[in-house]
């Protein structure tokens, strides 16, 4: 056999073992923000660094973020809102697509707000505290799906915070 063809042996079992080893390591993120609107920034933080920012869809508010196998913070950023709405402990696994719960952009009452949520993964009984100006101003429990709600909220901003 010449070196030539010994080369292109080697070089093809080579290539054929590489693809044959590889495994895909990513999973995919998918969720939605409604009502739509234009410029709601949507980011996947691995261990405190943004890994992807995505733009949800302008018509159907959804977005889909491709990352890695890993535990993530999603914050999605809504305009004219200080904070982003934050989703931890988010669990990507490999090849499969983790689905967050709706998220809600309801305009309340003139003067009073709702906020409300789900603790992902759903949680019983979790505490949800509300932070406005870096402080803590209420505090909720979940219900058994996960939910929770604060009512009659004067206008302002707001960071729901679980533990």
């Amino acid at each position: 056999m010449n070196v030539m063809k010994q080369k292109f042996i080697l070089y093809s079992l080579a290539t054929f073992l590489l693809l044959a080893c590889r495994q895909k390591h990513d999973g995919v993120i998918e969720g939605s923000v409604h009502p739509p609107a234009p410029s709601i920034e949507v980011t996947a933080v691995f261990e405190g660094k943004n890994v992807l920012t995505v733009t949800a869809g302008s018509q159907d508010g959804a977005f889909k973020l491709s990352v890695p196998a890993g535990v993530y913070t999603v914050n999605v950023m809504v305009p004219d809102n200080t904070y982003p709405i934050a989703f931890q402990n988010v669990v990507v696994k490999p090849e499969e697509t983790t689905v967050l719960p709706p998220i809600s952009r309801q305009s309340p009452p003139a003067g009073k707000a709702v906020l409300s949520g789900k603790v992902m993964p759903p949680r019983s009984d979790a505490e949800v505290k509300l932070i406005y100006e870096g402080k803590e101003r209420a505090a909720v429990h979940t219900d058994r799906e996960g939910r929770y709600e604060f009512k009659e909220l004067p206008a302002g901003t707001y960071q729901p915070n679980s533990a």
